[in-house]
């Protein structure tokens, strides 16, 4: 099953791509390029939670695991974990 917020970050991905097999080149040749592009995804995801989700600590163990992934190996480990943080929460 797919979670709300995980469409919502997917969705991110689909307007993201004038030209699938280009952003898929791109996606994967570029880290730069791939960073923006889910911390775009993440940020949109994230404030769909913050929307949803009324509990301080619940929202913030979200942001917590959203952040570690974007800073984490999944992405190269390509910013730290306070950037990614930052990313996440504001965009």
């Amino acid at each position: 099953n797919i979670t709300p917020d995980l469409v919502v970050h997917e969705e991110t991905h689909t307007r993201q791509q004038n030209n699938p097999e280009e952003w898929w080149q791109r996606y994967f040749k570029d880290s730069e390029f791939r960073f923006s592009q889910e911390a775009e995804a993440y940020h949109n995801q994230y404030v769909f939670l913050k929307n949803t989700i009324k509990n301080r600590d619940t929202l913030f163990k979200y942001l917590h695991q959203i952040s570690s992934v974007l800073s984490g190996s999944l992405y190269g480990n390509c910013v730290s974990y306070s950037e990614a943080l930052k990313k996440v929460k504001y965009g």
